[in-house]
């Protein structure tokens, strides 16, 4: 199965990530918040300042750590971000090369992360499954105009990868406050970000899921990955017409349980198809319009 893109989908609104000011303005403080209490404790860990006039933060830092490692969230600590904010401010001024290049690295890590919060939709792969043969408008939309194929898979248990969408008026924001504590949090701890954190795909795979009502003809169920994952039925073909010249595949671990043909499907493809298909043991049906009611059945090629 092809594993696309959604910028390369044809609903301009596909995963599209929408996120109100005051949420971007929220997300962007705890950056910096991050930024500073973070830098506060390197300099801590790396003895660049005296432990015993900082014992009670070195406490509560501690605890952070451990609270952090529980709920896999970096959350808002006034008390410590005033004091790591006040002590680096107490370096700069007898430093003002030190300010210079921790400005540098402030500004960088905020537009790198909030950079990288954004760019989920441009990282998704995914693909696209139907729950029906049936239906008109997908075998006119998606299968040649009726001269193409619909291929059934059993569908796959218990596979986190794979969602049902939903179809509503109103579009899903996109929760950037709540993706920011999450990651924030494994960047503390220093631990790689585990892609099947539950949290963490709970809280970015909304906009993947909802679409707009005019598309729910489609009954769509949804196989969805990041770009950087590791499963093993992710692989790559050479294909200089995509925009980095590579195609993504996925091998369903499923099998196939029919071949369903196009009601307009010429002679030659469908005897290809069904020669192919009895070497494999795949019952083919081809569609056929219904002579009363606006329909397509499905009837067994022998």
């Amino acid at each position: 199965m092809s594993l696309g893109n959604p910028l390369r989908f044809n609903d301009p609104f596909d995963s599209f990530i929408a996120v109100d000011e005051s949420n971007k303005k929220k997300s962007i403080k705890l950056l910096e918040e991050f930024f500073y209490i973070k830098k506060f404790n390197d300099l801590l860990e790396s003895h660049e300042l005296p432990s015993g006039k900082f014992a009670s933060q070195e406490k509560r830092l501690a605890e952070l750590r451990k609270e952090i490692v529980k709920t896999r969230q970096f959350l808002h600590d006034a008390s410590l971000y005033k004091t790591a904010l006040n002590t680096i401010s107490e370096i700069v001024t007898k430093d003002y090369t030190y300010n210079e290049i921790l400005e540098k690295e402030r500004a960088d890590f905020i537009k790198n992360m909030t950079k990288k919060l954004m760019g989920f939709r441009e990282s998704a792969l995914v693909s696209c499954f139907c729950e029906r043969y049936d239906s008109i408008l997908m075998w006119g939309h998606y299968a040649d105009r009726d001269r193409g194929v619909c291929i059934e898979y059993e569908r796959p248990l218990d596979n986190p990868n794979f969602y049902k969408v939903r179809y509503q008026k109103k579009r899903i924001p996109f929760n950037l406050f709540k993706i920011t504590t999450l990651v924030l949090g494994y960047l503390f701890t220093n631990d790689v970000i585990d892609e099947s954190d539950d949290k963490l795909i709970s809280s970015i795979i909304e906009p993947f899921l909802t679409k707009s009502y005019e598309w729910k003809y489609e009954d769509e169920i949804r196989c969805i990955f990041a770009r950087s994952s590791k499963d093993e039925n992710i692989y790559t073909i050479n294909k200089p017409t995509r925009p980095d010249g590579i195609q993504y595949l996925y091998h369903m671990p499923t099998k196939v349980t029919r071949i369903f043909l196009g009601c307009k499907i010429s002679n030659e493809r469908e005897q290809n198809i069904k020669r192919l298909a009895d070497e494999l043991g795949i019952p083919v049906v081809k569609m056929k319009p219904d002579n009363y009611i606006y329909r397509l059945d499905p009837v067994e090629i022998k």
